[in-house]
């Protein structure tokens, strides 16, 4: 799914998608990606998580982990 950030819903709109079925979201990590307008993946993990108050398996360190590397 690709969700254009109109109105600053491109976060809503790409875990709405997850939530109703869609196989995967157009993201970007840190604002590094394809290009503007696309959901913020570290963002989207957080929401989604907490929506469905279950993180499914995803280790949120590994996002901490990236910054890292990137800042370096």
């Amino acid at each position: 799914m690709h969700s254009h950030n109109d109105f600053h819903k491109a976060l809503t709109n790409g875990c709405s998608g997850w939530l109703y079925g869609a196989n995967g979201i157009l993201a970007t990590l840190f604002g590094i990606g394809e290009r503007t307008g696309c959901t913020p993946l570290e963002a989207a993990l957080i929401e989604c998580a907490g929506l469905r108050n279950d993180p499914n398996g995803v280790d949120f360190t590994v996002v901490t982990e990236i910054a890292d590397y990137f800042r370096q």
